[in-house]
């Protein structure tokens, strides 16, 4: 098991189960496991050796025992999705229980010893440069073993090995540094008993490593250890994991914990997970106060929320707005400022912990700030038929604080069906597509009236023979607004004494030249008021003509008359 600082994740591959070496991938977050389902896998192995190189943002895994084919001494590389295999120029042998951690000093990973194909233990030392191996000439090493524990100390800068199997003395108790050029032997006045497939890692919270349990002669052992880069102390938390050897252990960063995992005792072998927290206490952190429940976008942060959390260890709390909101919320101290824009208001609350305790985990505190509500209506102009269609406009009620309609990301689109030639009536008029992500958007429809055109009728008369009982030919002339209007309908012809209602003399239809004709039928004596009236059609208005006076005369009267009897025709 090795941290992946490009997932932000431990990951735990493959190891001896319950049927033999299972080919799982398995992930840890900082709260639990999740089995990966990587598009191709190392083949099953046990005692493998992994590590991760930040020089390639992937970890590297080396070798190990297979079940069914011996052993391995493959090279693959994980990059937070899959396994691939590497072909480098150069190897190490095949091995089992190799020792493998990363050296910043040389920027290259470094492997020692392990057990070979000969069945033999191995001191050989290689080194991995994200390409390939290369094997290293120390000028002294630690004696040949398997299964021994190494971590690089991040206080001495220096890689640790401690104990492991095969050397002179069988099960070693020996701790060994690397410098990044050769080993050197440590003489620290206490030590851990003999040991090998121990647990050991750095722990960053407390700068030491830490060793914990492993097999030995007298059997399995439960103890933990820690390395201060002189000397190993033998600590006493208050409370253990059972007693187990070849456990994965590594530091979680996300938890500023060791985390522990799986092994094996004289019962069998374990699934749990530990945490070690170097003796000081954990703590959690709880809002205390309540966010708000009916947050709305106002245009700007004029509203405010005081934000409370507080740790159970009693250590001050911090609070910040966390960089996925969206809704532009600002915190000073705990009180919050939002309204400027609608969206996500995350707070975090964090606390880093102490000598005393842990950091603890981060807790979030979320409210939404909702889009406030615009309404858009569309104009209601009138137009006359036949003219030109009105453009719409929208109107607005709901913007906040110093909106406008500039403020929309996209402004709205109004129009009408009526067209020119749109019947007189009623038709709607629409407004659509503006859009905002700090408003709810509703349109309401108007009404755009077509009225009908107005028209123009003349009228003019002609005497129409026989003279003895003459008659007129009236000529109406309509003339719509709408110039590119045919004329239609029909024309009465009205006339009247003087001082008497007047009569309809008769109706005509409208030409396609938009004239209507009617003679009349022989006229009384005496004067007459003769005019025209068109009734207008579903688009057009009625119009009435000037009135024509005539008079009409007996014969025998000495005034000057045209054939007839009949006054020249002239208009009032």
């Amino acid at each position: 098991m090795a941290y992946d600082a490009a997932t932000s994740q431990l990951v735990l591959f493959s190891g001896s189960g319950a049927d033999g070496a299972p080919r799982d991938t398995w992930t840890w977050d900082g709260a639990t496991w999740t089995q990966q389902s990587p598009a191709a896998s190392p083949p099953a192995r046990y005692y493998a050796s992994m590590a991760y190189d930040p020089a390639t943002s992937q970890l590297v895994l080396f070798g190990g025992g297979m079940n069914s084919t011996g052993i391995a001494g493959d090279t693959w590389t994980w990059d937070g999705t899959t396994w691939t295999q590497q072909s480098p120029a150069t190897s190490p042998p095949a091995r089992f229980g190799a020792s493998i951690a990363y050296d910043p000093a040389t920027s290259q990973l470094v492997l020692f010893g392990g057990i070979g194909l000969d069945g033999l233990p191995l001191n050989d030392t290689w080194t991995w440069d994200g390409t390939t191996w290369t094997q290293q000439s120390p000028a002294t090493s630690p004696p040949a073993r398997y299964q021994a524990s190494m971590a690089y100390d991040t206080a001495t800068s220096q890689l640790v090995l401690f104990g492991g199997v095969g050397g002179p003395s069988g099960i070693a108790a020996d701790t060994w540094t690397w410098d990044g050029t050769t080993w050197t032997q440590q003489s620290p006045t206490a030590s851990p008993p003999a040991r090998y497939n121990a647990s050991m890692a750095y722990d960053l919270d407390t700068a030491q490593l830490v060793l914990f349990g492993g097999a030995r002669s007298t059997g399995i052992i439960g103890d933990t250890w820690t390395w201060d880069g002189t000397t190993w102390t033998q600590q006493s938390p208050a409370t253990s994991p059972p007693a187990r050897y070849a456990a994965s252990m590594a530091y979680d960063p996300a938890t500023s914990q060791l985390i522990l995992f799986g092994g094996y005792n004289t019962s069998g072998l374990f699934a749990d997970t530990w945490t070690y927290s170097g003796g000081r206490q954990s703590q959690s952190i709880s809002f205390s106060s309540t966010a708000p429940s009916s947050a709305r976008y106002s245009g700007a942060n004029d509203q405010t929320y005081t934000a409370t959390a507080t740790a159970t260890s009693g250590l001050p709390v911090t609070l910040s707005v966390d960089s996925s909101s969206t809704s532009g919320c600002v915190i000073s101290g705990g009180a919050l400022s939002y309204g400027n824009g609608a969206g996500t208001c995350i707070i975090d609350a964090n606390q880093p912990g102490n000598d005393s305790y842990l950091p603890a985990a981060q807790v979030t505190q979320g409210f939404t700030i909702s889009p406030a509500p615009l309404s858009i209506t569309a104009s209601s102009p009138a137009m006359t038929y036949g003219g030109t269609v009105p453009a719409i406009t929208p109107t607005y009620s709901g913007f906040a604080g110093h909106d406008g309609p500039s403020s929309l990301s996209a402004p709205p689109s109004c129009s009408t069906t009526a067209t020119a030639a749109s019947p007189a009536g009623t038709y709607p008029s629409t407004c659509s597509g503006a859009a905002d992500p700090n408003y709810t958007i509703s349109y309401n429809p108007g009404t755009v009236t077509v009225n009908k055109a107005t028209s123009t009728t003349t009228l003019t008369a002609h005497l129409n023979p026989p003279p003895r009982r003459p008659r007129l030919k009236l000529t109406a002339t309509v003339i719509p607004k709408a110039s590119a209007e045919t004329p239609a309908g029909d024309v009465n012809f009205y006339a009247g004494a003087l001082g008497h209602h007047h009569r309809l003399l008769g109706t005509a239809s409208l030409s396609s030249t938009g004239t209507a004709v009617f003679t009349t039928t022989p006229l009384a004596c005496g004067g007459h008021r003769i005019y025209a009236v068109y009734i207008g059609t579903a688009n057009d208005t009625g119009s009435t003509s000037a009135t024509i006076r005539c008079s009409r005369y007996h014969r025998h009267t000495h005034r000057r008359l045209l054939p007839g009897g009949f006054d020249v025709p002239g208009s009032e």
